[in-house]
């Protein structure tokens, strides 16, 4: 998401602000895929749970799904940000 905003020189020090922003700018006015919202909303989730709950079990299964979630993430904001530099910005 950073790589997104960073074409637009904005930023913020917190990663739900990256999230708010992201989903506002680019989810909500239909740059990116509204499913990107749920991959970040799980990702983000994951992330809390394994840092903050000592006990945090995550099965093959759902790493599997992460893995795929963030490679189809990953593809799309790639496309995006080649396609701005190529555009000009």
């Amino acid at each position: 998401m950073r790589s997104v905003l960073a074409l637009s020189s904005i930023d913020f020090s917190k990663h739900s602000a990256v999230g708010a922003y992201f989903r506002k700018e680019y989810i909500k006015t239909g740059i990116f895929d509204v499913s990107m919202s749920d991959i970040i909303s799980e990702a983000f989730d994951i992330r809390s749970d394994s840092d903050y709950n000592d006990y945090f079990v995550i099965s093959k299964k759902e790493v599997e799904e992460q893995i795929s979630n963030a490679q189809y993430f990953y593809d799309r904001v790639e496309e995006h940000v080649v396609a701005q530099i190529k555009d000009g910005g």
